[in-house]
């Protein structure tokens, strides 16, 4: 899917990472912050993160990097600290790395 939950700070409220791809993400894209949407989900597999002590590998391409910001921020709050894990991310063009920034952040 070309979108994917990358935050969330409170209920009913998510801030999604998505690529216009057709005519549904073109739709999202006319949205401006705080536009609300009727939305079905989670959906899929989420990640364990019950043991902050192990390393994590975070290993993706393209927009599928999204949802590590999530749980990065999560295996941070319950350290305290700074992140201890590896990230692997590849891209077809440096356009589709827009999130490394934020995602660097945190480790």
């Amino acid at each position: 899917r070309p979108f994917a939950v990358m935050d969330s700070g409170e209920p009913d409220v998510f801030d999604l990472y998505y690529q216009v791809v057709g005519p549904g993400t073109m739709l999202l894209s006319r949205l401006a912050p705080g536009d609300r949407l009727n939305a079905l989900g989670p959906l899929g597999n989420g990640f364990p993160a019950d043991d902050p002590l192990q390393r994590p590998v975070f290993l993706s391409e393209e927009g599928g990097v999204a949802p590590f910001h999530f749980l990065a921020k999560r295996l941070k709050g319950k350290k305290r600290s700074r992140l201890e894990a590896t990230c692997l991310y590849s891209v077809s063009w440096s356009g589709e790395a827009t999130i490394l920034p934020e995602l660097q952040s945190l480790f």
